[in-house]
């Protein structure tokens, strides 16, 4: 005789009820374990099919995939996403969760965590060098070579001269630059400048030096 099997049913908050079919009384109905692969008569559900660190029950409940461990092919693992807040099932790594600037698909790249706004990566470090005391008529060079990428790789260097007699300096947009130092009539003339590092994210440090011209 074949034994019969009665239906399991689900909660609803609706008036109309699911069923689904759960001959190993597993919590997963036979036919998500039938789509995946899965058997349907024994308890499977504490399993990781995918190796992804969530269990196929967890897997059912977040509606991904139990074979593969990003079921969204959003790039961020599953399991990160269902530990992290984001959706698993969703393919959100260009979004912005926690509107700090920073996309839930770099959030994971460089480990910080998308849903909260304080958590970011690295910034990168700005060096512009130390101070200087010149001659007038000197060339001076500028280098921000000291200066580190933070989590993500530098991306651009800007040169600005914060205060004093204006000089051209030889390239605002590398890490190196040079000017010819000016002319002083009496005494001495101080010069400001800033350097600004910029990483691929978009985050940034600036950070001065000045310069005495004799």
């Amino acid at each position: 005789n074949v034994e019969a099997k009665a239906p399991v049913v689900e909660a609803s908050t609706t008036a109309s009820q699911d069923v689904f079919y759960d001959d190993d009384s597993d919590n997963l109905p036979d036919d998500w374990e039938a789509l995946y692969g899965l058997d349907s008569s024994q308890d499977d559900s504490s399993g990781d099919a995918d190796n992804d660190g969530l269990t196929n029950l967890e897997e059912y409940n977040n509606g991904t995939s139990p074979i593969d461990d990003d079921s969204d092919d959003d790039g961020m693992p599953d399991a990160w996403e269902v530990e992290e807040g984001t959706n698993p099932a969703l393919a959100d790594s260009d979004e912005d969760t926690d509107s700090d600037g920073i996309s839930n698909g770099d959030e994971y790249t460089y480990g910080s965590d998308p849903t909260d706004d304080t958590s970011l990566p690295a910034s990168p470090t700005a060096n512009a060098g130390a101070d200087q005391t010149v001659n007038e008529g000197n060339t001076v060079s500028l280098n921000a070579g000291g200066s580190a990428a933070g989590s993500a790789p530098i991306q651009s260097y800007e040169w600005t001269q914060l205060s004093g007699e204006t000089v051209t300096l030889s390239s605002t947009t590398t890490a190196t630059t040079s000017f010819s130092a000016p002319v002083v009539l009496t005494g001495s003339v101080t010069l400001e400048f800033q350097i600004r590092v910029t990483d691929s994210l978009g985050l940034f440090e600036t950070d001065s030096l000045t310069i005495v011209v004799k």
